[in-house]
């Protein structure tokens, strides 16, 4: 296996897919096969009806943070702190646990901050 992305529909919004988790083989880095993989995964998605997918990101991965922000996704803006001119949620997986929550409009439905995970950061 060179590349994989594990990705659902949030079971509390339809309309909201996540992608939970994704990797590529050392050595096959800028080949092209993360976004193909990606690409699968924003065909499936939108088939389905979802509008949007979520990535959630943890602030030390930087190579990831500049991947995900490559093939287009862009930083919410709700309940956030800006260490290092960094996005990060809050709090999001516990305290002091921070998070950059990215999402990626797929189409010409709903964009980021459409869904139960975003609208509960407002809270």
């Amino acid at each position: 296996m060179i590349s994989f992305v594990v990705g659902f529909v949030a079971q509390t919004d339809l309309t909201e897919a996540y992608a939970h988790l994704v990797g590529t083989r050392p050595g096959s880095s800028r080949r092209g096969v993360a976004r193909a993989v990606y690409r699968q995964l924003f065909a499936t998605v939108a088939s389905k009806g979802c509008p949007q997918v979520m990535a959630i990101m943890v602030p030390i991965n930087r190579a990831s943070m500049a991947f995900h922000q490559h093939t287009g996704f862009r930083p919410g803006e709700q309940n956030t702190i800006d260490p290092d001119g960094l996005k990060l949620v809050k709090d999001y997986s516990a305290l002091a646990e921070h998070r950059e929550l990215l999402g990626k409009g797929l189409g010409d439905g709903p964009r980021i901050g459409c869904g139960p995970a975003t609208r509960a950061m407002k809270n």
